[in-house]
């Protein structure tokens, strides 16, 4: 039987559910990159693999940790394209 979700407690909908274990580390010391990200939702996982694919070193940081702000409290559609491919905006 489907589990009944409250949709109007202010918490996201996603976060009830298990989510990806994505490997962290606090950063405690100066780092050396090719590129920095600020946000680790959704679209910022998309450009660090598109950018360490091509070959730079890339570090990805958040306040909050990986899928904890916006991309866990949206409705989770991800457009095939905006007008800007990510890729070409970093």
């Amino acid at each position: 039987m489907p589990r009944k979700l409250d949709l109007r407690s202010g918490t996201p909908v996603w976060s009830v559910y298990r989510s990806p274990s994505v490997p962290v580390e606090r950063l405690t010391r100066d780092v050396k990159a090719d590129i920095l990200i600020v946000g680790m939702g959704i679209s910022g996982a998309m450009m660090a693999k598109a950018l360490t694919r091509d070959g730079h070193s890339v570090v990805c940081i958040d306040r909050r940790g990986p899928l904890k702000g916006s991309t866990a409290a949206t409705t989770a559609l991800v457009q095939f394209e905006i007008d800007q491919p990510l890729t070409r905006l970093s």
